[in-house]
């Protein structure tokens, strides 16, 4: 028999472990529905929380507003757990190709969708300082979502490089960016040097943070036997380690996470080509970071339903999201037939490429920022937040519904394929009986 808490009851602890076992087993059967129906299980998981949170109230009020304000720290840590897996995953020598491509692509997809966005929100009556803020709040793909998702798309490595490298970008675009805007608003100083320069810095103290702890981790793994023993807790206190540390010192901790997993999933052949002693990541690694990323993963879209708001809604908002919503769209669509004229290699997955444009937690974090810093003169908040909120449902519906209609696709061009191979065969042994 243990002790509890005063105010914390049997009940409460017999709720948070059917909770617990729910997010489990909701995340198990969401994969196994995607893997026989091809429909993205992200939508259902959002739906889940709607009705676990601001529809039916299940976990009550004072669940709800603990989790809404521990939204920036649950954020952080499910990038940086799902980045670190994506990473593990990618090939090193295909980051090394596409990098530059991807750069070109994700800045031109952000310029876009940030513009048509702001656009949209001017001929609604948005000051203009305020809707490019949105903009950036809005004008990226979400890392947490795009990497689960295309792991498990029927894409080619090259495809999946480019859309994590993409989403993993992004989500610092939207920070740099947002925060700047913020300032610039709340001071009425422009300073575009000093957002470059940010940018720049980010994306330069993450890479060589992650690289060269990632390298320095895989030397301890490898010449440490005590390790050996419990080398995923400790890798995954690296990772920890490594976001912490980038942030502290100005870079990106999302980008830094990828890179630190990049290095450990591409340990043999970088060691290799450093001529360092030869190492490979064990499987182990992989294997439970991918049973962890499951758990976290279904607990992220459930949990982006738990905080969802629905009381105070304004319908106007409802019509601006839309028209948002759609604006995405053409910037994606715009962007993607401009990359598909420099890389014909990517033409056969261009509907997965165009539907991996769902917004997630960072723009439910980003959508509070002007609250944080008392940018409230002049600004609605509250029509910040659920805009946000609205394009972030509406953008993962649209983006499963064309994961759904691709992979559907994919399965008819596969089937096809055997049937010709089978029709091939049959000839060959036809023409043979002949001669």
């Amino acid at each position: 028999m243990f002790l509890l808490n005063e105010g914390f009851g049997v009940n409460d602890v017999i709720v948070l472990f059917l909770f617990l076992a729910g997010i489990v087993l909701a995340g198990f059967l969401g994969t196994l529905f995607f893997k026989r129906t091809k429909f993205s299980d992200f939508i259902l998981l959002m739906l889940l929380g709607l009705f676990i949170g601001p529809v039916f109230n299940l976990l009550g009020t004072d669940a709800v507003v603990f989790l809404r304000s521990i939204t920036p720290f649950f954020a952080a840590f499910a990038l940086a757990i799902l980045l670190f897996e994506g990473g593990l995953r990618l090939n090193f020598y295909h980051v090394l190709k596409e990098l530059p491509r991807t750069a070109l692509f994700t800045l031109l997809v952000f310029v876009v969708s940030v513009v048509l966005i702001a656009t949209i929100l001017l001929l609604f009556g948005w000051n203009f300082l305020v809707a490019l803020m949105v903009g950036a709040i809005l004008g990226g793909t979400s890392s947490a979502i795009i990497v689960p998702m295309i792991q498990k798309a029927s894409v080619s490595e090259e495809t999946k490089t480019l859309l994590t490298l993409e989403s993993s970008i992004t989500d610092a675009l939207c920070v740099i960016v947002t925060i700047a805007l913020a300032q610039i608003i709340l001071s009425q100083n422009i300073q575009f040097q000093v957002v470059l320069q940010g940018l720049v810095m980010a994306f330069s103290i993450a890479a060589v943070i992650g690289a060269i702890v990632g390298l320095f981790w895989i030397k301890l793994l490898r010449d440490e036997s005590e390790t050996k023993k419990y080398q995923y807790i400790l890798s995954l206190a690296m990772l920890f380690l490594v976001y912490a540390i980038t942030e502290y010192v100005g870079g990106n901790g999302a980008f830094s996470a990828l890179v630190f997993g990049l290095v450990l999933g591409n340990a043999k052949e970088i060691t290799k080509m450093l001529r360092m002693r030869s190492y490979a990541v064990a499987l182990g690694i992989t294997q439970f970071q991918s049973e962890i990323s499951l758990f976290v993963r279904t607990f992220f879209f459930v949990y982006l339903g738990i905080i969802f708001v629905l009381t105070g809604f304004d319908w106007m908002i409802l019509v601006i999201a839309v028209f948002v919503t759609f604006g995405i769209l053409f910037a994606r669509m715009l962007s993607v037939q401009a990359l598909l004229r420099y890389a014909k290699n990517l033409v056969k997955d261009q509907k997965a490429i165009f539907s991996a444009m769902p917004r997630g937690l960072a723009a439910a974090v980003l959508a509070t920022y002007p609250l944080t810093i008392g940018l409230t003169r002049g600004i609605n908040v509250e029509q910040i937040v659920q805009l946000s909120f609205l394009v972030i449902l509406f953008s993962n519906v649209a983006a499963s519904l064309g994961i759904f209609h691709f992979e559907k696709e994919a399965k008819r061009l596969e089937e096809q394929k055997k049937v010709d191979k089978k029709i091939r065969a049959y000839s060959k042994r036809m023409d043979e009986m002949k001669i």
